[in-house]
C-alpha cells in the first residue's frame, strides 16, 4: 500500500495560495471593493436575499446575538462546540443556556430544548443551533419549539456548507445562518465568514456594524496565510506519509507530549468576555476573491464526501464497538468528517477511544479524535450552570474519519480493515 494520507487537508489547493500571493502584490488586502460581489454571489448560491461577509464566522455569531438580544438576554445552545462560540455569546452581553445534544449526532436535542424553554425565566432569548460535522440538525422540531415560544433561531452552519433540507440550504432554514470561510472549511478564504438572512433590517444592522470597523489587520491575515501554507505543504503527499507521519505516529504511541500537542487544537479553554480586537475588522478583497472562485466546487466536494461516508457506514454497520452517524440522505448530511463514536459510558469512552486511536496508529492509519469539549463541564464555564450528560459522553467518544476530496479508496479501505480488527 502507498503512503498514509493526512487526517486533514485544506481546501483550495496550491491555486488558493498562488491567488493570495498575487492579490497581496496587487494590494487586495488593503481594500474591500470585492466584498459586495462575493456577497451577491453567495446570496444567489444559498437562495437567501441577504448575505453579509464577516471577518470570521464567530464574529458573525457575536454580531447576530447583539442584533437579536439586549444585554442580559439568553442564548439556548449546545455546549458541544468550540469554546470561542460560547465566548462570543458572552462577549455580546448574553448568557449561554446550555442544552444537551442528541446521542447519535451531537446536535441540539429537541427534547432537551423543549425542557430548557419551559424553564426559561422572563426576558428575551434566542436559539443557536449547530449542524455538527455537516449533519443537519432536526430543524423541523427545533423551529416548532422556538416558534411556539417566540424565539428567533440562528443556525451555526460553519461545518455544513452545501447541505440541503427539503430543497433549502442549511443556514437558510431559520431566521439567520452563519457560515465559516476559515482555512479548514470547504471554502477556504483563510479567515472569514458569512451571515445570511431574509430580514433586511438584520442585514442592514450587521453591515452598519461591520462597516464601522477598520479593515482586517494585514499582519494577522499574513500570519494565517503563512500558517496555512506551511501546514498544507507539510500535510501534502508524500511529505506527510514519508517523513512527518512516522514521527508523529511514534510520538503518539510513545506519549511524547511535546510533539502530540502540535497536532491538537482547541487547547485554550479560557473564558474570554471580550472579542480580540484583531477579529473586529472588515473582510478584505483578498478574502472575498478567494471565496468567490471556490463557490462552484461546493456541491461536487459535498458529493465526494457523501460517497466516502457511505462507504464507511456500509462497511462499519454492525460493528459492536461503534455507534455510527445517520446515513446520507441526499444532501441533508454533507459529512465534513465521518464522525463515528466508540460505545460506552461517559466514564469509559475516553479510554476506549484512546485504545482505538492507538490501534489505528499501530496500523499506520492517521485518524484523529474530535477536539470539541463539553464546554458546560470546563472549569471556566461551570458557573453558567447546566448539566449535559450526552454532551459529556460524546466529547470523549467521537473519532473523525477523513472524507475530504482526494482521500481515495485505498486509504478508506485501509482505515476500514484496521477498524474491523478492533473490538
Amino acid at each position: 500500500m502507498r503512503l498514509t494520507l493526512a487526517r486533514y487537508r485544506t481546501y483550495g489547493g496550491v491555486a488558493n495560495y498562488l491567488r493570495a500571493a498575487r492579490d497581496l502584490l496587487a494590494g487586495a488586502h488593503r481594500h474591500d471593493d470585492d466584498v459586495p460581489a462575493f456577497e451577491a454571489a453567495f446570496a444567489r448560491w444559498t437562495g437567501s436575499p441577504h448575505a453579509v461577509m464577516t471577518s470570521l464566522a464567530r464574529v458573525g455569531i457575536h454580531d447576530l446575538v447583539r442584533a437579536y438580544l439586549p444585554r442580559g438576554g439568553r442564548v439556548l445552545m449546545s455546549p458541544y462546540t468550540i469554546v470561542d462560540v460560547v465566548n462570543m455569546v458572552l462577549a455580546a452581553g448574553a448568557t449561554p443556556v446550555f442544552v444537551d445534544v442528541e446521542p447519535a449526532t451531537g446536535n441540539l436535542s429537541p427534547a432537551a430544548l423543549e425542557a430548557a424553554v419551559q424553564r426559561l425565566p422572563s426576558g428575551e432569548a434566542m436559539v443557536l443551533v449547530t449542524h455538527l460535522h455537516g449533519v443537519t440538525a432536526d430543524m423541523a422540531a427545533i423551529l416548532a419549539i422556538a416558534r411556539r415560544a417566540g424565539l428567533p433561531v440562528v443556525e451555526d452552519a460553519a461545518q455544513s456548507l452545501g447541505a440541503e433540507l427539503d430543497g433549502r440550504r442549511a443556514g437558510t432554514l431559520a431566521d439567520a445562518g452563519v457560515y465559516s470561510l476559515g482555512s479548514y472549511k470547504n471554502v477556504n478564504a483563510h479567515f472569514g465568514g458569512v451571515v445570511v438572512t431574509e430580514d433586511a433590517r438584520i442585514a442592514d444592522r450587521l453591515r452598519a456594524v461591520r462597516d464601522a470597523r477598520p479593515l482586517f489587520p494585514t499582519r494577522h491575515l499574513l500570519r494565517k496565510l503563512r500558517e496555512s501554507t506551511v501546514n498544507d505543504l507539510l500535510g501534502a503527499h508524500p511529505t506527510w506519509g514519508l517523513a512527518l507521519f512516522p514521527l508523529f505516529r511514534q510520538a503518539f504511541l510513545r506519549d511524547w507530549e511535546h510533539l502530540n500537542r502540535l497536532l491538537r487544537i482547541e487547547l485554550d479553554t479560557a473564558l474570554r468576555p471580550s472579542v480580540p480586537a484583531y477579529m473586529l475588522g472588515r473582510p478584505t478583497s483578498l478574502q472575498a476573491r478567494s471565496a468567490l472562485v471556490q463557490l462552484p466546487r461546493i456541491d461536487a466536494h459535498a458529493q465526494a464526501r457523501i460517497a466516502t461516508t457511505s462507504r464507511y457506514l456500509a462497511a462499519l454497520e454492525g460493528h459492536t464497538g461503534l455507534a455510527l452517524p445517520p446515513p446520507p440522505d441526499g444532501l441533508r448530511h454533507v459529512s465534513t468528517y465521518c464522525a463515528i463514536q466508540v460505545r460506552g459510558s461517559t466514564e469509559q469512552v475516553r479510554a476506549r477511544r484512546h485504545d482505538l486511536l492507538r490501534h489505528l496508529a499501530r496500523a499506520w492509519r492517521d485518524v484523529a479524535a474530535q477536539h470539541l469539549h463539553d464546554v458546560s463541564a470546563l472549569p471556566s464555564f461551570r458557573h453558567l450552570g447546566g448539566t449535559c450528560p450526552e454532551a459529556s459522553r460524546i466529547a470523549g467518544a467521537v473519532v473523525l474519519l477523513p472524507t475530504y476530496p482526494g482521500y481515495d479508496d485505498e486509504q478508506i479501505d485501509a482505515n476500514l480493515e484496521a477498524i474491523d480488527r478492533w473490538r
